[in-house]
């Protein structure tokens, strides 16, 4: 066998490695789901207004398949290397958070919202941040409107 032949058959190898691969964390997955309403969650890159960086986030989408309108209510515990920013933060805070949501509709994340309820920081090329996030939807609460 050649070089060239070599090279074709480890290029095409690659190749289909490539093709069959798939991103686990692009692809929604189910969080939560509580009376009628599955809340999902991937990570996505996203550019904003506020930073040229592109950075990365674990984005939100919520379904409610109920035949009524509800309002969704929980509150944001995230920690950033084992450190929690929402623990013990007086209420009311920027961590305490609902939605509406109208009877068979689907609400998800886009990259200029801004709003918690739809994306949290992950991670950003730009500085080399890259933290240990975890977060926690506590206390969901569902209220039919």
């Amino acid at each position: 066998m050649n070089n060239r032949t070599t090279f074709v058959i480890i290029l095409s190898f690659v190749f289909i490695l490539f093709s069959f691969t798939s991103d686990e964390n692009s692809k929604w997955q189910e969080y939560k789901d509580i009376q009628g309403v599955k809340i999902y969650t991937k990570t996505a890159m996203c550019k904003t207004e506020h930073n040229t960086a592109i950075n990365e986030y674990f984005v939100f989408k919520y379904v409610n398949s109920n035949s009524y309108d509800i309002r969704i209510s929980w509150k944001l515990n995230i920690w950033y290397n084992d450190i929690c920013r929402s623990c013990d933060l007086p209420s009311p805070n920027e961590y305490e958070l609902s939605l509406d949501i109208k009877a068979g509709q689907t609400l998800e994340f886009n990259c200029t919202d801004d709003s918690k309820a739809f994306k949290i920081f992950k991670a950003s090329e730009e500085g080399d941040m890259h933290p240990k996030v975890k977060f926690e939807l506590q206390g969901l609460k569902l209220i039919k409107l």
